[in-house]
């Protein structure tokens, strides 16, 4: 169940991604998560695989965490984070 949970989370990420960036798989945002502020939000479409990175800058660092990776709550905070965009 978590699985299908997780599956469906993801592709609703992945599609405010697509329609937030318009054309590029990144969007600049940031999120608040259990471990620290992500910066950015990055889709990577590698043969009918989506990827999904969050990003966090830190001066000359570029920390990325997987989407996958990711505590379902923090998953749940990222939608909630993409959809309250157009609201």
């Amino acid at each position: 169940m978590r699985q299908i949970l997780g599956n469906i989370i993801k592709r609703k990420v992945i599609n405010y991604i697509k329609h937030y960036g318009d054309g590029v798989p990144e969007v600049i945002i940031d999120i608040a998560l259990s471990f620290g502020t992500c910066n950015s939000i990055e889709l990577i479409e590698i043969d009918n695989e989506s990827l999904i990175y969050l990003h966090i800058f830190d001066e000359n660092l570029d920390i990325i965490t997987d989407f996958d990776d990711l505590e379902d709550d923090d998953k749940i905070i990222c939608l909630y984070i993409l959809e309250s965009i157009d609201k």
